[in-house]
């Protein structure tokens, strides 16, 4: 399956609306899967299959705390440092939308420059550079 950046963002965007730190969630199954997409504004257009996939991405990338991919799921705790960051580099939607403008051309990039991309240009709208 090819990485939508999209679904990264709003996988991100769930974790970061359901979570509290304090609690690990464990989805082990579709049944639980389909739950956590019908109870997430930002994933409901996606299936459960491609939500699976970039839960398991951002697993790896190391965006969540308390996770790990699971025989026929995943866990999670909350967001790490680093999936804040990125989460805050995008998640304004002129933001997000000026860095799938510049990826465009491409057709892909890894979400390091995604997040990267992010920075550079909320710092251009801050003022920054």
């Amino acid at each position: 399956m090819q990485l939508n950046p999209d679904c990264i963002r709003d996988v991100l965007l769930t974790v970061e609306d359901m979570c509290n730190g304090r609690v690990q969630y464990f989805y082990d199954g579709n049944e639980a899967l389909i739950e956590l997409i019908e109870g997430s504004e930002h994933l409901q257009n996606y299936t459960g299959d491609e939500v699976d996939y970039h839960f398991i991405q951002v697993i790896n990338a190391g965006y969540l705390v308390g996770a790990e991919q699971l025989q026929k799921g995943f866990c999670f705790m909350d967001l790490s440092p680093s999936g804040h960051e990125f989460l805050n580099n995008v998640r304004d939607n002129t933001v997000w939308n000026s860095v799938k403008e510049k990826v465009k051309p491409i057709g892909t990039v890894s979400l390091s420059i995604i997040g990267q991309l992010g920075a550079t240009i909320a710092k251009s709208l801050l003022g920054l550079e």
